[in-house]
This record gives structure tokens, C-alpha cells and sequence, in this order.
């Protein structure tokens, strides 16, 4: 394995990693700058405007981090397999690389909280009569999870600066994988009805919008993810020319349409799932920010099932994600890597297979999402059956 020359790939996807972190830093500094005054005298459907401005950059942050992950995770994968102690450069920077990995990953959890109650922030603003504080309440909520994500690339980007002496390679275009709150009064008993129908309102919104995730899962992608590998890895077993004819593609040993396809399939998987848990964060934010107002039992079995319902579908999305960033890995270094220096045997069959395996079990978790948002959203309906007569009889 000397011989084998993995060290450009290496220090392209850890160079790259850096890069594409800035990025999303970018777009976190420009999402909380836009949100920085988002009701001071600014009309309703001008602050929505600025909402889903702000949430397309935030769900740009995730796809840019995801990629950061995924390539993290090959230069990960070099390290195991292709280095030696001798290899002083790459030994010193792997920790480097670990330690990026992990915060970048903390970056993206923040981002999704964000998203999520910026999400929230949203359907406040649409719902005419939830008071401007419920509103700013959110906006804050938003900012912190914002300023934790940035906190995280700001160590990524330390971490880079503290040592100048590595390598800085240029990547090639065809190779980058960049591509282009306080708890409110109750209104139980209040003499409001109107604002009383509000909350209703919003609190029964929220059961249908796990019902889309409870019918999704984003199934479909990761199936489709999973088709497009094992595709992939059938032609690398058989007949390379028989998979470039079922992935549409000229029939070629050239493998770089192969990991075009495969890489595209994972990222419309990512895209497809980070967005659909975008939705149930939102939803799970108005009920929590609901249910203070409906006087709902919190400490009754209902509630106590549909918290356990909310964290098993959080719990098996984020395992999605972790699946769909290893498959990417493994197939970036398969295709990228190993294929390249022209030793398509058994290790690129097993790098596939590797993949496969990820994308089948991302597969698996986006179905046992699809199953706890059903869960969530029965017990929410449950938990709304208890709003108190005097407020149920106005909705």
C-alpha cells in the first residue's frame, strides 16, 4: 500500500473540508444578520419574506456541512488504510481532521435546531394574533443555536490557522465534492377567545405536519441512494459497461460519471431527509411552544409518549444522516481513490460494498423515522383531545 499515491487525495479532502466550513460559516453569519432585526418595524409579509431567505441559507449551511463531514470522513479512511508512522505530515494532521469532524458535526445539529425554530418562528408570524414576544422568543432561540454552529467552525477554522505548514493543494473542478424561550401565560380561563382560537389553531396544526413526515421518511431518496450504489458496486463486481447502461451513462471505464451519479444520489438523499427533519423540528417547537397556552397536561402518559415518539424519530434521523456521510465516504475514496490508481480488485469491491451496506441501513432509519413521526403524530392528537372544553369548543 506504499506504494499506492493516496497522499494528493488526503490533503484535497482535508483542505477541502476547511474550505467548505468557511462557506457555511458564510452563510450562518448572513442568515443571523438578516435575522438580527427581524420585527423591528418590518411588515408581516415582508418579515415571512426574510424567514425563508434566512431558512434557505441555513439549509444551505447543512448540505455545505454534510459534504465537510463526508469528506472528513474519507481522509478518516485514508489514514486507517494508507498510512504509515513514517508519514509525518498526514500522522500529524489526522487528529486535526478527527477533531474538525466532530465539530462540524456539532455544527449541524445546531443548524438543524435552528432550523427548526426558525421554522416555528414562521408559522407564528403567519398565525395573525400570537403575540410579537412568542415571536422574538423564537428569534432568540434561533440566534443561539446559530452562534453554537459558528462557535464549532470557528474551532475548525482555528485549527486549520494553528499550523500553516501543511500542504495547501488546489482542487481540480471535477474533483470537488463542494457542489453548486420563557414559557408565556396560559389562556386557559382567558377572557381573550379570539387569541385562544390562535393557539388551537396552531396547535392543531401541528399533528399534520408529522403526518408528512410519517407518510415520507424520505424513503423514496434513500431508496434511490441505495439503487444508484448497487448499481455502482455491481458494476465494479461484473461488468462495468452493463452499469453505465442502467445509470444512463456512455459506456466507459472512465469512472468519474459512476461517482458523479452515486455522490448526486447521496446528496439528493441528504437534501430530501435534512429537509423533512427541518419539518418535524418546526412542528415539534410550535407544539412545545403551544402547550403551555392550551393548558395542556405535560406530566399526563399522552405527553410522556409523545416526547418518547419526538426523541426515537430524532434519534433514527440523525442515524439516517450518519449512515448517508459513511456510504458518501466510502465512495468517495472508492471512486475518487482507489479506482483511480488503478487497482480496481478486491478492496474497491469491498469500499462498495461498504457503501451499500450504509446507504441499506440509512435506508432502515429513514423507515424507523417515518414509523416514530406516526407515533408522534397519534399521541399529539391524543394530547390535543385534552385541551381544556372552554378553549376545544372554540376550533
Amino acid at each position: 500500500m506504499a506504494a499506492v499515491p493516496w497522499k494528493p487525495l488526503f490533503w484535497e479532502r482535508f483542505n477541502e473540508s476547511f474550505t467548505v466550513a468557511g462557506v457555511a460559516r458564510d452563510s450562518l453569519l448572513v442568515a443571523a444578520r438578516d435575522l438580527s432585526s427581524l420585527l423591528r418595524g418590518v411588515q408581516e409579509d415582508r418579515v415571512l419574506v426574510r424567514i425563508d431567505k434566512c431558512q434557505r441559507k441555513l439549509a444551505e449551511a447543512s448540505r455545505l456541512l454534510a459534504v465537510a463531514i463526508s469528506v472528513l470522513g474519507t481522509v478518516e479512511l485514508l489514514a486507517l488504510r494508507c498510512m504509515r508512522s513514517e508519514d509525518s505530515e498526514e500522522v500529524r494532521a489526522r487528529p486535526r481532521a478527527r477533531a474538525a469532524r466532530e465539530l462540524a458535526s456539532h455544527a449541524y445539529d445546531a443548524v438543524s435546531s435552528s432550523r427548526g425554530h426558525l421554522g416555528a418562528a414562521g408559522r407564528l408570524v403567519a398565525a395573525t394574533g400570537v403575540p410579537d414576544h412568542a415571536v422574538e422568543e423564537e428569534r432568540v432561540a434561533v440566534l443561539a443555536a446559530i452562534e453554537a454552529a459558528l462557535d464549532a467552525l470557528n474551532g475548525i477554522q482555528q485549527s486549520r490557522r494553528s499550523d500553516a505548514s501543511f500542504p495547501d493543494v488546489v482542487l481540480p473542478r471535477a474533483q470537488s465534492r463542494t457542489r453548486s424561550a420563557a414559557e408565556t401565560p396560559s389562556l386557559v380561563g382567558s377572557s381573550s377567545d379570539a387569541a385562544a382560537a390562535v393557539w388551537i389553531s396552531l396547535g392543531n396544526s401541528t399533528p399534520g405536519s408529522l403526518f408528512r413526515v410519517a407518510i415520507s421518511g424520505a424513503v423514496p431518496e434513500l431508496e434511490a441512494a441505495h439503487a444508484a450504489l448497487r448499481v455502482v458496486a455491481d458494476g465494479i463486481e461484473k461488468n462495468p459497461r452493463v452499469a453505465a447502461a442502467a445509470l444512463g451513462l456512455s459506456a466507459s471505464t472512465d469512472w468519474s460519471g459512476y461517482y458523479s451519479t452515486a455522490l448526486l444520489a447521496l446528496d439528493a438523499a441528504h437534501n430530501a431527509l435534512s429537509a423533512l427533519l427541518a419539518v418535524k423540528g418546526e412542528s415539534d417547537m410550535v407544539f412545545l411552544r403551544c402547550a403551555p397556552q392550551l393548558g395542556l397536561n405535560r406530566g399526563g402518559p399522552g405527553w410522556i409518549c409523545w416526547e418518547a415518539a419526538r426523541a426515537d424519530a430524532e434519534r433514527h434521523g440523525r442515524a439516517a444522516l450518519d449512515h448517508l456521510w459513511s456510504a458518501s465516504s466510502f465512495v468517495d475514496y472508492c471512486l475518487a481513490g482507489v479506482l483511480t490508481w488503478g487497482s480496481a480488485g478486491q478492496e474497491a469491491r469491498e469500499l462498495m460494498l461498504r457503501a451499500l451496506a450504509n446507504a441499506g441501513q440509512a435506508r432502515v432509519a429513514g423507515d424507523q423515522l417515518r414509523h416514530a413521526a406516526g407515533r408522534s403524530f397519534y399521541h399529539a392528537r391524543k394530547v390535543l383531545q385534552g385541551v381544556p372544553s372552554s378553549n376545544r369548543t372554540l376550533s
